[in-house]
């Protein structure tokens, strides 16, 4: 007599033979696609931004204040991004000092802008090409300037649509939908992306 196995959810099997129920089994979990193994950039990233979303790493400084771009920031260097005069950060004679686009939402749009070889720029229609470890910026009020940065930590197909998840500063946060974040801002805000090339 030929079995036959029906998958259910919950990770059960049904094994059946003929019309009858021939007894249960247990199946392994398989992550999804979206679990695939990543680069070793992005592993440093993701790694650095679930030790640090919730505190200030001392190492780069304290801004006093909204920090979503420096920690967004901390967290491409970590990626392997090396600090130039144009994007980073340093200390002379005691005192920290930071480049605009280390520490602006909108500086840091228009310095990536001018970057192609880094990354390329994604509107929230495209977000079926969004990965892990890319840059997501928020401008609350549809104005064209960006208010706030984060890193993508998640991008889940769920039911035909794709979530989107971040690691933030100022709030601090970790895995929070963007669609909510929107919503949160009065639900007139516009999400954009950064794929990172490198």
């Amino acid at each position: 007599m030929r079995r036959r196995t029906l998958l259910l959810a919950g990770g059960l099997a049904v094994v059946l033979a003929g019309a009858g129920v021939v007894g249960w089994r247990a199946i392994p979990y398989v992550p999804p696609a979206a679990a695939a193994p990543r680069s070793a950039s992005v592993v440093r990233e993701t790694a650095y931004v679930e030790r640090w979303w919730r505190h200030a790493n001392p190492t780069y400084g304290s801004l006093g204040g909204t920090d979503c771009v420096d920690f967004t920031s901390q967290a491409l260097h970590a990626r392997g991004w090396p600090m130039t005069a144009d994007w980073g950060t340093s200390t002379v004679l005691g005192r920290r000092s930071w480049t605009p686009t280390w520490v602006s939402s909108t500086a840091l749009m228009r310095w990536l802008a001018t970057r192609p070889d880094l990354a390329s720029a994604l509107d929230d229609g495209h977000r079926d090409q969004v990965a892990v470890g890319d840059v997501a910026q928020f401008d609350w009020d549809a104005s064209g300037d960006r208010d706030h940065t984060a890193v993508v930590t998640r991008v889940q197909h769920e039911g035909g649509r794709v979530v989107v998840e971040v690691a933030e500063h100022s709030p601090a946060g970790l895995h929070d939908s963007v669609d909510t974040l929107i919503a949160d801002h009065g639900g007139r805000g516009v999400i954009h992306y950064w794929h990172l090339r490198v």
